[in-house]
């Protein structure tokens, strides 16, 4: 198991298959969804009272990001979508890494704001450290497994849904 915030190459690397978040753009992988997934933005109440409320896209400007770095995204750049519209929102980025779990912790501790999928939010959600900001606003990450078609066997169809499952859980 490889464990990377980049999109590694399948066939350079040898992998059997790979788990990615958002719409596969190489259509020589087969692409099986897992999960739908939806990203937002979140700051801690400690940080909303420092900065004051944020109602409106408009209001990101004033806010502090925390980024993380992962597949080809752009460095310091949200992307967001609400009915359609999609909007590209530049922002101030205070603090920067390539672990989600150290970036979310920054936010819980309220050093900014932060794009997250929700599942990866939702204990901080529940357990008050953090909470969704601009709720209409979001970009779709799905969770897709992606393989050779002539990587397929048994032994990987075994595998594609013991994921299924698991995903299927939260």
């Amino acid at each position: 198991m490889v464990l990377s915030g980049r999109a590694l190459d399948l066939i350079e690397g040898g992998f059997d298959l790979a788990i990615r978040l958002g719409e596969p753009k190489d259509s020589k992988y087969v692409a099986l969804m897992l999960k739908r997934n939806s990203k937002y933005l979140y700051a801690s109440p400690s940080y909303l009272t420092k900065v004051g409320p944020i109602r409106k896209i408009e209001d990101l400007r004033k806010v502090d990001s925390l980024m993380i770095h992962e597949y080809e995204l752009t460095h310091g750049v949200w992307r967001l979508c609400s009915k359609g519209v999609q909007q590209l929102v530049r922002s101030n980025v205070v603090l920067s890494c390539n672990d989600g779990e150290v970036a979310m912790k920054w936010c819980a501790q309220g050093h900014g704001v932060i794009q997250r999928s929700e599942w990866s939010a939702e204990p901080y959600v529940k357990a008050g450290k953090i909470v969704k900001i601009l709720p209409k606003w979001s970009v779709s990450a799905d969770v897709y497994a992606l393989f050779l078609p002539q990587k397929r066997s048994a032994r990987l169809n075994l595998f594609i849904d013991f994921l299924k499952k698991e995903f299927g859980k939260s």
